[in-house]
């Protein structure tokens, strides 16, 4: 009976040494950055629902493939397929359907020809579908660009200065609506 109540006792000690050096590791890496393992899982697109792959499409750039400081002619070709809603010289918005009851709106701002701004607003059906894309995103982003995101009311901020990148993304809408807004620009 004594060694059995020695060995709980040893167990729990055991236990509680190795959660609290644990612990110690997960504090030193969430105060700077995500660890490399998470970006492999973390940015594979057909990890996230079916709408957040049909919004983001290309990996390879910020948003459906495309990148800060491409052409003003690329973006128009590549976006074809999309119902123009409005264009400038400095500026075309399009608009996609993700699914039959939600979408989204994409403007890419121009200067000198060369895409300076992406914004996006997502229409989702409902609060609880907003609150799965801002998670999504989340995710998504933080494990792309290996950084965590400034978190601040309704609202998170990306800083990636390898990219000279700021991406804020912002519940915003009223109590019927539950729209987000997407928006990539240069680092300020």
């Amino acid at each position: 009976m004594k060694y059995a109540i020695s060995n709980i006792c040893l167990f729990v000690f055991l236990l509680t040494a190795v959660s609290c050096s644990t612990d110690d590791v997960q504090q030193e890496t969430s105060d700077t950055e995500i660890p490399e393992q998470t970006d492999s899982l973390g940015i594979q697109l057909s990890n996230y629902d079916k709408n957040i792959q049909t919004l983001i499409q290309d990996q390879n750039g910020l948003i459906r493939g495309f990148s800060l400081g491409m052409d003003s002619e690329l973006i128009k070709s590549k976006n074809s397929t999309l119902q123009k809603v409005d264009s400038s010289a400095a500026a075309y918005t399009y608009s996609s359907q993700l699914d039959p009851v939600e979408a989204a709106d994409f403007t890419y701002q121009f200067a000198n020809k060369k895409l300076n701004k992406i914004e996006v607003v997502i229409y989702p059906e409902n609060e609880y579908r907003q609150g799965l894309y801002y998670r999504e995103l989340k995710n998504y982003f933080s494990s792309k660009f290996k950084t965590k995101a400034v978190e601040e009311n309704n609202s998170l901020t990306w800083f990636v200065p390898t990219q000279e990148l700021t991406i804020r993304l912002t519940k915003t809408g009223s109590k019927k609506f539950h729209d987000l807004q997407l928006v990539f620009e240069k680092l300020k």
